[in-house]
């Protein structure tokens, strides 16, 4: 058999596990669907990979027709128990059959089969299994590729210059987050809570910070590496409880992260960090936790695809990893970032479930041109959402558009946006760069359009979509826009829909970000020092007590002694009531002062001994502070 004809092979049998094992899901309307493309699509055959599988109550991942799983990839069998999973059978082409381990889930039924030994890059692996119902027995199969790696030269975002003054500064501890400039002071109609946000490049320090709408630090943590970063914070409901996500790791100039979400709570203990599976990485863009106890990440992978030596785009080069067979003289090699989703149980680290943008969106959607040296980012996803139904809204950026993807057969529902739109886009409705989008109740969606690299201003946009009609239109007010405009953003950046109507945008390299009311007025606005760089920024209620005691530092000279204190995350102090004595026996209060921001000084009489404590709303001590000398 030739290269292409083998190649035609594969692309068949690729068409076929998919329509033979996932359950049909009706694609959206559009207007370069063809009836000759319906006719020929139905008269298709497809061969059976597995012999009596039926269309099956369980999904397996990676999910049919993926074109480049990790050789490190579990088979992951969602929606049936260890116990009733039956003569599992997983074959590669190249490797042979395959044993292993069968492992539960926590967070819902279904199990993972763990290979002893990793795939071979290229091959083609063929999973059947049996999965015992109360209706009898039925068979569950899936067939996929598997990829070639790439690997590429990581390195560091760039740091931009800035001064002293950019950063804060304080005695009791050395943090040193940036300056939070306020542009337009919160009105009363800005919405609760705090701001949440994680500087990751610029003159002062990085991390995850939470401050109050005035400015007033909260909260910082940095990053447990120096040479990580941290993103994406974010309060999210766990375990019944609202906790803080966010991401920290390696961020690199490609454009994504490799590294871990972390949950902790309110006393700022993490309970629990999520890594990506399948021998991949957790990426920085989104995640988003489930009420069963698991996690859908965002993870970027670099894989060698095959594409005509004439350019990078179309569907056939989506399908066609390097490795696999069928290789033309007419096609060139190149390293492309596919884009995955994987719902990952939390409590066990499994992979329940795994989505791959090469094997859905075929590289002819990028609205980006690949580029000569370097990977191509094609897709970049910016951004996850589990709709009511269970699917997944994503944005990707540099298709230009917003997809919604099935969950369990990973299909593309329809797209908004890009060259095969859905729907008919209205004035003010074409996208750019979509960093962010968020399904809102009526029909809504919120998104962050960035596109500063096309030359075009960033902005939030609220679209309302008509689904019967297949029409999309700009909400009244729905266009949000930057005081004075202007591609000035580096690529990051997002919306928040928040209550009673209003937005919050984060410019991302603007930096600043903007609070809009519900009729699109701003109601409340700030900034970083210029040469910051952030990804999101939030708005969210939180309420914090540290586990850790107060910071406090003390001065002392001829005629008195000063003392700093500070409780890195607490929400509830009031008041800081100063202890001072001759010993650490003999401690009494000798003054109370209100806080005054995140850092309050407390002087008294020269001392040689000092201790601070916590005071809440009602004079209730919160905590207390190590005894230290005073020098007096």
């Amino acid at each position: 058999m030739s290269p292409r004809t083998r190649l035609r092979a594969t692309a068949a049998l690729v068409m076929a596990a998919t329509a033979t094992v996932a359950p049909a899901a009706a694609a959206a309307p559009h207007a370069h669907h063809s009836r000759t493309h319906a006719r020929r699509h139905r008269q298709h055959k497809p061969p059976t990979i597995c012999p009596g599988a039926r269309l099956p109550q369980v999904t397996v991942s990676p999910l049919p027709g993926t074109p480049d799983a990790s050789p490190q990839t579990q088979v992951s069998f969602l929606g049936a128990k260890a116990g009733q999973l039956r003569s599992i059978s997983v074959i590669g082409s190249q490797s042979g059959r395959h044993t292993g381990a069968l492992r539960s889930y926590a967070a819902a039924a279904g199990a993972s089969f763990l290979p002893s030994a990793p795939f071979a890059e290229g091959e083609r692996v063929t999973v059947c299994a049996t999965v015992a119902t109360t209706g009898g027995p039925r068979r569950v199969a899936t067939s996929f590729l598997v990829a070639s790696p790439a690997k590429l030269d990581y390195q560091a975002p760039f740091e931009a210059p800035g001064t002293r003054g950019d950063a804060q500064a304080y005695h009791s501890t050395d943090v040193k987050p940036p300056k939070v400039s306020i542009i337009h002071a919160a009105e009363a109609s800005s919405a609760p809570g705090y701001v949440l946000a994680t500087p990751y490049a610029g003159p002062a320090e990085h991390g995850a910070m939470i401050f109050e709408s005035s400015g007033r630090l909260i909260w910082f943590h940095r990053p447990p590496n120096p040479n990580w970063g941290i993103a994406n914070l974010s309060v999210q409901e766990w375990a019944g409880h609202e906790d803080l996500v966010w991401w920290q790791g390696q961020i690199n100039t490609y454009g994504f992260g490799q590294g871990e979400d972390v949950i902790a709570n309110d006393a700022y203990e993490q309970v629990a960090r999520v890594r990506g599976g399948n021998g991949l990485q957790a990426d920085l863009h989104d995640a988003a936790l489930t009420a069963s106890g698991a996690a859908f990440l965002t993870v970027y992978y670099p894989v060698h695809v095959r594409v005509p030596s004439s350019g990078a785009g179309g569907s056939t080069a989506a399908r066609r990893p390097s490795g696999a067979s069928g290789s033309s003289d007419a096609s060139r090699s190149i390293v492309v970032l596919d884009c995955a989703v994987q719902e990952i149980d939390v409590s066990t680290g499994l992979v329940m479930w795994e989505w791959h943008s090469l094997g859905h969106v075929p590289l002819g959607e990028s609205r980006s041109r690949a580029p000569r040296s370097g990977p191509y980012d094609y897709f970049h996803l910016g951004s996850l959402q589990q709709l009511p139904n269970g699917d997944l809204l994503i944005a990707a950026r540099n298709a230009s558009a917003v997809y919604d993807v099935r969950f369990h057969s990973g299909r593309v529902a329809w797209r908004l946006g890009g060259r095969r739109s859905s729907f008919e886009l209205g004035p003010g409705v074409q996208l750019v760069a979509p960093e962010e989008a968020q399904m809102l109740p009526g029909e809504r969606l919120a998104i962050y359009d960035g596109g500063a690299a096309r030359g075009s201003a960033p902005r939030g946009v609220i679209v309302q979509l008509e689904p019967s009609a297949k029409t999309a239109s700009l909400a009244p007010g729905g266009e949000l826009r930057a005081d004075g405009g202007g591609p000035r953003n580096v690529g990051e950046g997002g919306l928040q829909a928040l209550p009673g109507g209003g937005s919050l945008v984060g410019w991302g390299g603007l930096p600043g970000f903007t609070e809009f009311g519900p009729e699109g007025a701003v109601v409340y606005e700030a900034r970083f020092p210029h040469s910051e760089v952030g990804y999101r920024v939030r708005r969210a209620p939180w309420q914090g007590t540290p586990a850790a005691p107060p910071n406090v530092v003390a001065s002392t000279n001829a005629t008195s002694t000063t003392v700093y204190a500070s409780w890195n995350g607490a929400t509830g102090v009031s008041a800081w009531r100063l202890l001072a004595g001759a010993s650490p026996a003999a401690l009494e209060p000798v003054a109370t002062a209100p806080v005054s921001g995140f850092e309050t000084a407390i002087s008294t009489q020269p001392s040689a001994y000092v201790q601070a404590q916590a005071l809440g709303p009602a004079g209730e001590v919160l905590s207390e502070s190590k005894t230290i000398a005073g020098g007096g």
